[in-house]
């Protein structure tokens, strides 16, 4: 796949990225990480670019960090409900083996 140049702005800085993305979509994410920054040097009362995009940094990493950790919390309960049907169907295959019905 040949690179695409994409042109973006943050914080009114221009920038030129090489990326095998799709434009559309690193546009959007430009635009997140402009609005984040806009919002961090208004709550923080910041005008340093460098510490502006360092809490940006730290706080879209605290997202990704806060999804994976309930992306691996749905996968190990997910993993668990399989196990409860395998043991479900186990159980069940064991009872008419034995001549049992599985009914009371």
């Amino acid at each position: 796949m040949s690179k695409n140049l994409v042109s973006i702005t943050i914080r009114g800085q221009n920038y030129s990225i090489r990326t095998d993305s799709d434009p559309f979509e690193v546009k959007q994410i430009a635009a997140m990480v402009d609005q984040r920054m806009k919002e961090i040097e208004e709550s923080t009362r910041t005008v340093d670019s460098l510490r502006s995009a360092i809490l940006t940094a730290m706080t879209l990493a605290d997202d990704l960090w806060q999804m994976k950790k309930r992306l691996d919390q749905n996968e190990n309960e997910q993993l668990n409900r399989e196990q409860n049907l395998v043991d479900m169907i186990d159980q069940v295959l064991i009872d008419q083996e034995n001549g049992r019905d599985g009914q009371s």
